[in-house]
């Protein structure tokens, strides 16, 4: 039957660009917006995702669990246990938990990345605010300086919050593949 031969080729493809574009953003654009100063790195952070970044991890994530899940019912006949019977099995049963968790995780991410462009938009809005007020005042006004400090300790919290939990679901998703490819080729 067909269905074998295509549910594989999705859940593998799909599966490559969450892993390509995680790799990505962790190795290379989390480096580079730590380069950043919070004001900064808030803009950068709400353009990548009004471009649509954080639907396209969603949606990467989304079809390889669904199309993982479709895979392994046709893998086990519709017969789970069969997964504890044999070593490719245990490595896919063990390698779609961890893919699940990283899915969760990844979930997580995504909601902690909106509270930080949120974030953003308010530090970007009290930063023009007082540069208008500047423009249109001949005296020197001060930031709300406690505000803004607590918004910047928040933001800079949240950051290394989601850079920690970052290189924890990249470690999780590479044990995942390596678990795949001990599924499909046990040694």
């Amino acid at each position: 039957m067909i269905v074998y031969s295509v549910v594989p080729i999705i859940h593998v493809l799909f599966g490559s660009l969450w892993v390509g574009s995680t790799i990505f953003f962790d190795l290379i654009v989390m480096r580079a917006l730590n380069r950043l100063n919070n004001q900064v790195k808030g803009q950068v952070i709400s353009s990548m995702i009004s471009s649509g970044l954080p639907i396209a991890f969603t949606f990467f994530a989304l079809l390889t669990v669904i199309f993982g899940g479709i895979f392994m019912y046709l893998f086990t006949g519709g017969d789970w246990s069969v997964l504890i019977q044999s070593s490719p099995g245990i490595y896919l049963l063990t390698g779609a938990s961890l893919g699940l968790l990283v899915f969760i995780l990844g979930m997580y991410l995504g909601s902690q990345t909106g509270k930080l462009n949120r974030m953003a938009k308010n530090i970007s809005m009290a930063s023009q605010g007082v540069d208008n007020m500047r423009r249109e005042s001949n005296e020197e006004i001060d930031p709300p300086s406690q505000d803004m400090a607590n918004l910047a300790r928040d933001f800079h919290r949240i950051s290394e919050k989601i850079e920690k939990v970052s290189k924890v679901e990249l470690g999780l998703m590479l044990m995942t593949v390596i678990l795949m490819i001990l599924s499909a080729y046990p040694p």
